[in-house]
């Protein structure tokens, strides 16, 4: 999934990190931790991702 993303949205690495987060806080079923140790942001800049789209 991340590669289809980073490839469809290059050469906006921002709004790329952003559609990852989403969908990843979105569809994966994912707890908030991991999700965020992933992306490397705390379990708040997941969830305000979300907010902000």
């Amino acid at each position: 999934m991340e590669q289809v993303v980073d490839s469809e949205l290059q050469p906006d690495e921002k709004l790329a990190r952003q559609v990852k987060l989403y969908l990843c806080h979105r569809y994966s079923g994912k707890k908030l931790r991991k999700i965020a140790e992933r992306f490397g942001v705390n379990e708040s800049g997941v969830t305000q991702v979300e907010e902000s789209g």
